[in-house]
């Protein structure tokens, strides 16, 4: 039986407003990684050298716990799912710095970031999947 076009618009965005939540909820949690590192950065926890690395910690676990959030949510497609949140997630992180006006760099500055958001991602739609169940 097939489905008719106005199920299949349902289901995309049923998957779509999963995917976009899952990318809300990875960016909240970036966000408050960085607030806390930022914390130990003036409070002298953590050198200045360390910046960098905050940064990419920061956007490994948003977009790892993001993607698990979407995985969960949508129960369908797991890895693709993550990766797709992770993206978002990277294009919101983008939209925010064209907004606030920040210096986007040269290229390859962002190289980095998007890997981390990308790894993350996909371990996320990974751990998120389950594995398959079992009959008995």
């Amino acid at each position: 039986m097939q489905k008719t076009h106005e199920e299949q618009n349902h289901n995309y965005a049923q998957y779509m407003r999963g995917v976009i939540f899952g990318a809300v909820v990875g960016l909240i949690i970036c966000i408050v990684v960085l607030l806390i590192s930022s914390f130990l950065f003036a409070g002298g926890y953590l050198p200045e050298t360390m910046m960098k690395q905050a940064v990419f910690v920061a956007a490994l676990l948003g977009s790892f716990f993001g993607s698990l959030t979407a995985v969960k949510s949508v129960r369908r497609r797991a890895l693709i799912t993550g990766l797709f949140c992770s993206v978002a997630m990277y294009l919101f992180v983008l939209l925010i710095g064209i907004i606030l006006g920040s210096d986007l760099g040269g290229a390859g500055k962002g190289v980095g970031l998007i890997v981390a958001v990308l790894v993350g991602g996909a371990a996320g739609g990974i751990v998120g999947s389950g594995g398959k169940k079992r009959r008995k």
